[in-house]
């Protein structure tokens, strides 16, 4: 009943694994014979993605057991009987739920990153069930859900307890009894979406843990891959960041394509799907995805392979900042099997009908002739990653600060087209240093 831990670190994120780990009076507790071998344990954060950092303190969200020495076997043994204790024998997820008001944060700040953890040590056991361990942070002055918000905490929380598949899903917070660990899983930190790394890349594109994630959700809700046809079924999905003219564009297109022989449109509106087995169902079935960049369009990594999507980016990254963006390209390109197409909002500013039906029009012929392509990289990121080759310490004192772990902070303006396209001074300011240091640089 001694504990033992292990650490693995991939892609310069740290996952962990505790072996008999107990949690007492809610507490953590490392239990070991005196004079045995030295211990190494070290404080891990159970959050996937930094925003939150800036207002909660990091003793809420670190886990740091403490050791508890037992002179022999038999004494721990006696300890643990007289405890009272609920023995959890499946692998346990230990995690920290923070956003509110966002389901995609929820799936990709939250999810991802544990599951991404149970992989690495679980890789053959994807869709076997395990339990949670699930710790409820309430940010003390963030942005509030609006009352008539379909995707609630609750709701994000029962999505939670069905990827489980039948495990236990429970809550640290009102937790009370005390429980042995048989296996405790921990560790996703910088593996969420909101993290920047030197790729801008999600961690686990080589194990397709993106896949993964959305196999073992198709599990859940027992959804079969759909029957063949030969209709191309193509989805646009509605969002409060289009303009009217961009929505009075992609509504002509759906009209334009639905007259087309063999092909079907449809516009949804995540607000009018009740429940995200309805959502899923929508996207198993979809052969060609069209979204702007931001929430809406983060359901995608839940359609069927060989699918495609299009990422149709934004004309303006929020209202303060009036500049057009394609945001979260780290989790587009770390599918394997979607193909992503990327809308070069940076030259047409906005969504313009003639080009968007160009893309739409070469991704129909690839589908009606079989041809299945892998996402090509938007040229920012190749000038990104170049960028941090070049430079390696600067750009990585950079993402500190694109990450919120450092001052000035840019977490709100932390996606690297932001910088390669000099929107921001600060950048300006960076880069021309850059350049300055090495006049033959070219991005």
């Amino acid at each position: 009943m001694t504990s033992t831990v292990e650490y693995k670190t991939v892609e310069n994120i740290q996952h962990v694994k505790y072996t008999n780990l107990y949690y007492i009076n809610g507490e953590f507790y490392y239990f070991a014979i005196k004079n045995s071998d030295s211990i190494d344990i070290k404080p891990i954060k159970t959050l996937g993605g930094p925003e939150h950092t800036r207002r909660i303190k990091s003793d809420k969200y670190e886990i740091l057991p403490k050791i508890k020495y037992f002179k022999d076997e038999t004494e721990l043994n006696n300890y643990v009987n007289s405890l009272n204790i609920k023995e959890l024998t499946k692998p346990t997820l230990h995690f920290s739920h923070y956003y509110d008001h966002n389901i995609a944060h929820g799936l990709y700040d939250a999810l991802y990153p544990i599951y991404l953890c149970y992989l690495r040590f679980f890789h053959e056991k994807k869709n076997e069930s395990f339990n949670m361990f699930l710790n409820i942070l309430i940010d003390p002055g963030g942005w509030r859900m609006p009352k008539n918000y379909v995707a609630t905490r609750d709701w994000v929380l029962n999505i939670f307890n069905d990827f489980c598949l039948g495990g236990e899903f429970m809550y640290k917070n009102n937790t009370t009894r005390n429980i042995k660990f048989n296996t405790l899983l921990v560790g996703g930190w910088h593996a969420g979406i909101s993290f920047v790394n030197k790729k801008f890349i999600m961690p686990g594109k080589e194990i397709s843990a993106l896949e993964k994630l959305r196999d073992r959700f198709l599990k859940a809700y027992n959804i079969n891959p759909p029957e063949k046809t030969n209709k191309i079924k193509i989805v646009i999905i509605n969002s409060h960041r289009y303009s009217k003219k961009e929505k009075h564009n992609l509504i002509k297109i759906l009209i334009d394509y639905s007259k087309k022989e063999n092909i079907e449109t449809k516009l949804v509106n995540w607000k009018d799907v009740p429940n995200f087995k309805m959502q899923l169902e929508i996207l198993n079935n979809c052969d060609i995805h069209i979204s702007c960049s931001g929430t809406s369009m983060l359901n995608f990594p839940f359609l069927k392979d060989n699918s495609i999507h299009i990422n149709l980016g934004v004309r303006e990254f929020w209202h303060s900042i009036p500049l057009p963006s394609l945001m979260e390209t780290n989790i587009c390109l770390l599918s394997n099997n979607i193909y992503c197409e990327f809308y070069n909002i940076y030259k047409f500013k906005e969504v313009l009908y003639n080009e968007t039906t160009l893309l739409l029009d070469k991704n129909i012929n690839n589908l009606k002739n079989n041809i299945y392509l892998k996402s090509k990289q938007p040229d920012y990121i190749n000038k990104w990653q170049k960028l941090c080759l070049e430079f390696p310490n600067d750009t990585q004192e950079l993402i500190h600060r694109l990450n919120g772990e450092k001052e000035p902070s840019l977490i709100f303006v932390r996606f690297p087209d932001f910088i390669i396209y000099e929107y921001i001074d600060y950048y300006k300011h960076f880069l021309n240093e850059l350049k300055n240091r090495r006049h033959n640089f070219v991005l």
